[in-house]
């Protein structure tokens, strides 16, 4: 028998924290005729923070992809069915989707570090797990299914009538491996689409040295910076 989880968060130092939860369960609960079941959590911010995303207050691994979506959902639906439905699969498997649009897409693609400001839902997939020697089983079960899904596309999220890349909040290092991104666009066009060079100049003026990195930070490039009116 399955299950909603619905989770909610909020700063519990806040004056009448408590009351503007029981309120929020009150509303969302009206009307339910099925079995509910309320479970109230206090714990510090870094450890909700590692929680894995039923909330038991474990910490796990994880592994997510996610995509852009402006249009309508690709005719994909049965792959994504039989990754949720594989009886050969023991692990935990999410597919979250967002709402998105309205005053998100109000704003222009240039005027921030968020390029994709034409979709109406963002998703993302996911599994996790907590014991590390399980690693490659279940990281190989989400890049196939990755790789299933957008197979039209090089196996990622290309920008097309269907997808306009994916959210750099899902981190996710398959999109620079060359093994599961056969689709000739480097990694970074998905995440920031035609703002990457600038990107790239904000980098070499603050962090030419490249210190703070990671598998998929912005390379840093070298400027040739003069001061206005030197010789050549």
């Amino acid at each position: 028998m399955g299950r909603i989880t619905l989770a909610a968060q909020l700063d519990g130092a806040e004056p009448g924290a408590r009351r503007r939860l029981e309120e929020y369960i009150t509303a969302v609960g009206a009307g339910v005729r099925t079995q509910c079941r309320v479970t109230r959590t206090t714990m510090p911010w870094l450890r909700a923070t590692q929680r894995d995303v039923e909330n038991r207050g474990q910490v796990t691994r994880s592994k997510s992809k996610g995509a852009y979506l402006p249009g309508r959902i690709p005719p994909r639906r049965p792959r994504l069915f039989r990754f949720l439905s594989d009886p050969g699969y023991d692990g935990h498997s999410t597919v979250v989707l967002f709402s998105y649009g309205r005053q998100v897409n109000a704003v222009d693609p240039a005027a921030t570090v968020v390029a994709q400001r034409d979709s109406v839902l963002k998703s993302c997939l996911g599994t996790y797990w907590t014991d590390p020697e399980d690693d490659e089983c279940h990281i190989r079960r989400l890049r196939e299914l990755y790789r299933e899904l957008y197979a039209e596309t090089g196996g990622v999220p290309v920008s097309d009538a269907h997808t306009d890349g994916s959210y750099i909040n899902y981190p996710d290092v398959d999109l620079a491996d060359a093994r599961w991104n056969t689709s000739g666009v480097p990694w970074h066009a998905p995440y920031f689409k035609g703002i990457y060079a600038r990107l790239q100049r904000v980098k070499a003026i603050w962090d030419l040295q490249d210190v703070f990195r990671h598998a998929l930070s912005v390379r840093a490039v070298r400027l040739n910076l003069r001061p206005t009116g030197a010789a050549p």
